[in-house]
């Protein structure tokens, strides 16, 4: 815009300013890089964005592929319109992936540049590592000097795409054994660059043994292949191929279960050879089948060259089913709890890796359900009782003493006898018992029970002056004794708990008063939760009776008097000259109506001591009450 300058003017006007245009010679961003790792591709874009106006101009993308291995190092090596990328691996691999042309790594000098001097290359640093070169479809052209004089260098592979290469661009690689070219390459190296095979690219090649030309061989010859003949000696060409072309193969060594076998190969076009080890051989294994108490279990021998194990089962003479796959070699045992008792059954076992697998070793076994048997102290020995097990055609018992070996009590004999006594168990002792079915040779799982034996009581049962008196023989072993009384044909009461084994007699004094009631008591040994058996015993209550008189009536008698129990069938007087009753003679009385007797031929001078008690008689059994206290008179007529 203009202003006049003209005093008192001001008059204006403008004019159009040509762009400046935007600056493309800028240096590229690079953007969103993602490293490569070994099984997924990476990359980057570089950008160029105009440093006046921030318009982004160009953006180009490369791919670093994954080599399957680390990548070491990577840079591009494009020439201007070409997005090339090398990349260097873990395993000395260097890869030439992207589209478009390698730039020349050269110099050229002298007169009409006729001198080529060659340059430094990205990967220069690796030179003496690497082992295998790859020039991925994509690429068009390969420089002259790219891949010269790498000591390591042991096969090459150029793809199809490359339809340009420049002089000496795989010379001087004395390692070289394998080379990949397409057929297209047969007269361009020589047309481009001037010089005959012998002095171009193949010079240099000490080892070179094996061309592979993805082309026919009318490819290759029609692309000057008849330039380069004759091939250098001992050099073998393989047409339409990227490799040599394997037979099948025969085995040379075969594996065994501790050393890998090998397998030879033979290339069909050139005689070759190659060989794969064949890992070693599958074990065949020794399988083993128990009844265990939560089904069958069958266990097997380690396999070291196996990734896993098959199993399969059939029931009866059925087909087989797979059982199980086992995907660690370091299982070596497996439990059916889906096996069913009385049923027969067969397992197989065999070793697998990946898709090989090998025989199978079979294993027939009946289940037996496991026994778990129930202990109690009976009152003839410990009795032992379990569950009927299908299929069973018996059972085995077996006992051992504390801490000793087991030893087997007993085979019986048929399936249908669930109950054994041991008769030699002693009193005091603990013991473990189990049960195990059996069919045949089979034998089922079992659990063991422990249990302390203490013998069966007995009591001995009488009427005492303050109640009923209760006596037992000490048993060995026991911590106490529990005392139980019912009434009648009442139910069944702890009385007392006695809690010394050496304590053998108590005395009911609650029932003292309680004439003419039957009462029925058992004792029982126990130690800790173990009770032992018991027989139980009956008395009827009755109270003693006291004499009222005792007299020298007449000549040589004396007349005894008592108080009556109205629950007694009669009584029994014993009398004697001695106050300890030595040599005593008792009279019984039948009727419970006669409460006084006289007692004749008594020996005149004599004192006689005299003592009476009531008794009941039920089912020809009688019943007796203590004793009354004593009393004595002197026979002076």
């Amino acid at each position: 815009m203009y202003t006049c300058t003209r005093s008192g003017c001001g008059e204006t006007r403008t004019e159009a300013v040509a762009k400046l245009g935007h600056i493309r010679n800028a240096d590229p961003v690079i953007e969103n890089e993602t490293e490569a790792s070994e099984n997924a591709d990476g990359g980057y874009e570089k950008t160029v964005y105009c440093p006046r106006c921030g318009e982004e101009l160009s953006r180009y993308s490369f791919r670093i592929p994954a080599t399957g291995h680390a990548i070491l190092a990577y840079g591009e090596c494009g020439n201007y319109s070409g997005r090339l990328v090398w990349t260097f691996d873990a395993a000395g691999v260097l890869t030439i992936s992207g589209e478009g042309c390698m730039k020349d790594y050269i110099e050229k000098q002298g007169a009409l540049s006729a001198t080529i001097i060659a340059t430094e290359k990205p990967w220069h640093e690796f030179e003496a590592q690497i082992k295998t070169v790859e020039v991925m479809e994509g690429v068009k052209s390969i420089s002259p000097y790219a891949f010269r004089g790498l000591p390591a260098l042991e096969k090459a592979v150029i793809a199809d795409s490359v339809s340009s290469v420049g002089e000496k661009f795989i010379t001087d690689c004395p390692s070289l054994t394998e080379l990949t070219v397409p057929a297209t390459l047969g007269g361009l190296m020589v047309s481009k660059w001037g010089y005959p095979s012998s002095a171009g690219w193949l010079s240099n090649l000490p080892n070179l043994k094996y061309i592979f030309c993805t082309g026919s061989q009318e490819e290759w010859s029609a692309n000057g292949w008849n330039l380069w003949s004759p091939l250098p000696k001992g050099v073998a060409i393989h047409y339409s191929a990227t490799g040599h072309i394997w037979d099948d193969g025969v085995v040379t060594t075969a594996a065994t279960t501790e050393t890998e076998g090998v397998k030879t190969f033979t290339c069909t076009t050139c005689g070759a050879a190659r060989t794969e080890s064949i890992p070693k051989a599958l074990a065949k294994l020794t399988v083993t089948a128990a009844n265990v108490s939560s089904g069958i279990k069958l266990t097997w021998t380690q396999d070291a060259n196996a990734d896993g194990y098959y199993l399969v089962r059939k029931t009866g003479s059925g087909s087989y089913t797979t059982l199980k796959k086992i995907t660690s070699n370091e299982t070596v045992g497996y439990v059916d709890t889906t096996a069913e008792s009385g049923l027969e059954y067969t397992y197989g076992v065999r070793s697998g890796r990946g898709t090989e697998k090998g025989s199978f070793t079979l294993k027939k076994i009946v289940c037996l359900a496991a026994v778990t048997p129930t202990l109690a102290n009976g009152k003839t020995g410990m009795t032992v009782k379990w569950t009927k097990v299908e299929g069973a055609d018996g059972y085995y018992v077996f006992r051992k003493s504390g801490s000793g070996s087991y030893t087997t009590l007993k085979k019986i004999e048929s399936a249908e006898t669930l109950t054994y006594t041991d008769k030699t168990a002693v009193s005091g002792t603990k013991y473990t018992y189990g049960v195990r079915a059996y069919k045949s040779t089979t034998k089922g799982a079992y659990t063991a029970k422990t249990m302390t034996r203490l013998a069966a009581i007995t009591p001995m049962l009488t009427n005492a002056a303050d109640g009923v008196s209760v006596k037992w023989t000490q048993v060995a072993g026991a911590e106490g004794y529990y005392i139980y009384r019912k009434a009648g044909t009442g139910s069944y009461s702890l009385v007392k708990k006695i809690g010394s084994g050496a304590s053998v007699s108590y005395t009911d004094t609650a029932v003292k008063d309680s004439n003419g009631t039957k009462y029925t008591y058992y004792v029982r040994a126990y130690k800790g939760a173990t009770k032992g058996a018991y027989t139980a015993k009956s008395i009827y209550r009755l109270t003693g009776v006291r004499i009222t008189k005792l007299t020298n009536s007449a000549a040589k008698t004396m007349t005894v008097g008592w108080t009556d129990n109205a629950n007694a069938t009669g009584y029994q007087i014993q009398y004697a000259a001695s106050s300890d009753f030595s040599g005593a003679k008792t009279v019984t009385l039948g009727s419970a109506e006669l409460v006084s007797t006289a007692i004749a031929k008594l020996t005149k001078g004599n004192t006689y001591y005299v003592k009476v008690r009531a008794y009941r008689s039920v089912s020809d059994t009688n019943y007796y009450s203590s004793w009354s206290a004593a009393k004595s008179v002197k026979i002076s007529k």
